[in-house]
């Protein structure tokens, strides 16, 4: 059975004019290189390839995004076509009643705002707990026309300064107490500018780590409430795990390729690394590891496309590409030896430093709310292997003695 992808000659075509302006771009200097190559790139209608051209887009037929995504990727860009803005964008098409939510489809699109959304765990929406999610302790009253927050949470997104924060809340007074309580919970577009709002600092393993924010009786107008009020934490869970409508992801890992060029090209004692045996079969283990975890999201891409639900399917996903890079950062300090942990200002650095970039990235993947999500769980309770049993009255009771 042949699984691989094959490009027509207009993707082909499609790619030669992507890749050329990608290089002449990016072999001119520039002072702030990932703000102005979103936006030139969102002029040019390549931040999300197939939305109508009415809203800054250029329309491209189904396969385009997989030409743009690989050839992002190829180039450590992959960042740019953020996928919190992809979500709210759909969430926008689908929920937005107000023109002022509406009007950001566009400005979206052309790379003209940034977005943080609320960082929320695979078990947010899996199975309902007391408290808020994510690690979230932000609250939503209501004052006449407005919604007041109040509270931290944390929030994820590319940008070192977001336009705007796709905020979820609960509602005050209105935690669930059992496992079959409702979603008390509203999703809201904030302006991240508004009074109230405070960015924390701290000290983060990689930039698009998640941040902390802090809201003080921060307004928010009901025209900027997405979606139906209760339902916010099912609607934000939902557009962020649906994923890109890619027709197939990217082929390969671009870590993957570099380290299979390093090994080809590095020496050690005069010896290309690549000869080594060991070497040879921990590379290959890697490259294997990248082509099931494309698989993998082939299969999800599938499903999502032909209208059918996914149940357990991205979580098995998410559980094999979180191993799959953990296995594959050791295989790099293995191969490169102490040089993949220098960064990118030190000349000795390889690939500019992408092997250290990528060192970190894996440590990044620890919950920084302290709040772990069991993939492997969600997977069991799906295919009926797990049963979640509410605590007796005892148990409750020895859990607080």
């Amino acid at each position: 059975m042949d699984f691989t992808y094959h490009y027509s000659q207009t993707q082909e075509s499609f790619r030669m004019e992507v890749s050329a302006w990608l290089d002449t771009y990016l072999s001119k200097e520039t002072r702030e290189p990932k703000d102005d190559l979103r936006r030139r790139l969102g002029e040019k209608g390549w931040l999300a390839s197939t939305e109508p051209v009415a809203q800054g887009e250029i329309g491209a037929s189904q396969g385009a995004d997989v030409v743009l995504a690989e050839e992002l990727d190829r180039r450590g860009l992959g960042w740019l076509q953020d996928p919190g803005s992809a979500s709210l964008i759909s969430a926008l098409h689908s929920w937005a009643s107000h023109s002022q939510l509406t009007g950001l489809i566009t400005a979206i699109n052309r790379g003209l705002v940034s977005i943080w959304h609320s960082w929320i765990s695979p078990q947010d929406s899996e199975a309902p707990s007391e408290g808020p999610p994510g690690g979230m302790d932000l609250i939503a009253s209501e004052d006449g026309d407005d919604y007041v927050l109040n509270g931290l949470a944390w929030f994820a997104g590319p940008s070192p300064v977001p336009d705007y924060l796709w905020t979820l809340a609960h509602l005050e007074g209105e935690f669930p107490n059992s496992d079959d309580g409702p979603d008390a919970t509203i999703s809201l577009v904030v302006p991240a500018g508004s009074q109230g709002i405070d960015r924390k600092n701290s000290r983060r393993l990689v930039e698009e780590g998640p941040r902390l924010v802090a809201f003080d009786q921060v307004r928010v107008p009901r025209s900027l409430l997405l979606g139906l009020k209760g339902q916010g934490g099912a609607l934000m869970h939902s557009a962020l795990n649906a994923g890109p409508e890619l027709a197939a992801p990217p082929s390969l890992d671009p870590g993957v390729v570099r380290l299979q060029q390093y090994a080809d090209t590095a020496t050690r004692h005069g010896v290309p690394l690549i000869q080594d045996l060991v070497i040879q079969q921990m590379v290959m283990d890697a490259y294997i590891e990248g082509r099931v975890a494309r698989l993998f999201k082939t299969r999800d891409a599938w499903m999502r496309a032909s209208g059918q639900k996914t149940t357990y399917q991205p979580a098995q996903t998410r559980m094999w590409q979180k191993r799959a890079a953990r296995r594959y950062s050791q295989t790099v300090r293995q191969v490169v030896g102490v040089y993949a942990l220098l960064g990118e200002k030190d000349p000795r650095a390889p690939v500019q430093g992408e092997f250290e970039l990528q060192q970190r990235q894996t440590l990044g993947l620890i919950d920084p709310t302290g709040v772990s999500g069991s993939d492997a769980d969600i997977i069991a309770r799906h295919l009926g292997m797990a049963q979640r049993q509410k605590p007796t009255g005892e148990e409750k009771a020895g859990a607080h003695a």
